[in-house]
């Protein structure tokens, strides 16, 4: 475009995980963001529950809880603010990844560039599981 610009960067933690995250930024100065470039948000926790489908406990009284996993990525835009900061920020593509995905080529120029040409709703990048009970994720309609 000819512009300068900010990319902000928008990251997901569990209530347990936001603090020492802020806290990682903040020791390495955003790594060469600038700190409003960054918007740490929370992602809900649902009851635990074990192998058997039976409440884990907490304490004698209360039930575990845990983040709700990347699913609640959707929740969590719509009531963590994040889809009004987007909006008032005029980004237009997000480029959303798993931390543990360590192949991720973060927002990939070309992948992003083709959804966008193509001008898809949505893009996914996945490789096809070596058999069925491999811990990988499932792409479904």
């Amino acid at each position: 475009t000819g512009q300068e610009g900010q990319i902000p960067m928008y990251v997901m933690t569990s209530e347990h995980t936001k603090q020492p995250t802020l806290e990682f930024f903040k020791k390495h100065d955003f790594f060469g963001m600038a700190e409003d470039q960054l918007n740490i948000f929370e992602q809900r926790t649902i009851p635990a529950f074990d192998m058997q489908g039976k409440f884990i406990m907490g304490t004698k009284s209360k039930l575990a809880r845990s983040p709700d996993g990347n699913g609640g990525l959707y929740w969590a835009l719509k009531n963590q603010g994040v889809l009004e900061d987007l909006e008032k920020r005029d980004v237009r593509y997000l480029h959303v990844f798993c931390v543990d995905n360590v192949l991720v080529r973060v927002a990939d120029p070309v992948f992003m560039g083709y959804c966008i040409s193509k001008k898809a709703e949505a893009g996914n990048k996945v490789v096809e599981k070596i058999c069925p009970n491999e811990a990988v994720g499932v792409v479904c309609r």
